[in-house]
């Protein structure tokens, strides 16, 4: 049976504060599992960085953060539609012009965020 490979790293008490911080919030039991986790998330990144066959990674966290934005406002449009039926009921073009709104907000807050002046969702 042969041993696993022992990588030793020094680090600063800020990057020891860093991966401690992750084991506890993880619920990991020890330094080792915190730091292997944290080495292989960053060469999965790594290892796709440079492929030119799918998106990047900040593609795809724009892409989630479009989604998710989008859905927050249309949950809000159809609440809104929902507890207030005497506004919208039988007019379809009331709606489509809430849900215009609620779009064009959305991507207002994508932009904002992707900009960094928004720091809450």
């Amino acid at each position: 049976m042969t041993r696993n490979k022992v990588v030793q790293v020094p680090c600063d008490d800020g990057l020891y504060k860093k991966i401690k911080a992750y084991r506890d919030e993880k619920g990991l039991g020890k330094d080792a599992a915190a730091a292997r986790d944290l080495i292989l998330f960053a060469l999965r990144i790594i290892e796709h960085s440079d492929d030119d066959e799918g998106i990047s990674t900040r593609e795809l966290l724009e892409t989630i953060l479009s989604y998710s934005v989008k859905a927050q406002y249309v949950s809000s449009l159809v609440h809104y539609q929902v507890f207030n039926e005497d506004d919208n009921k039988d007019n379809f073009e009331k709606a489509k012009e809430k849900h215009k709104i609620a779009m064009d907000k959305s991507n207002e807050k994508i932009e904002l965020i992707l900009s960094g002046g928004g720091k809450e969702v």
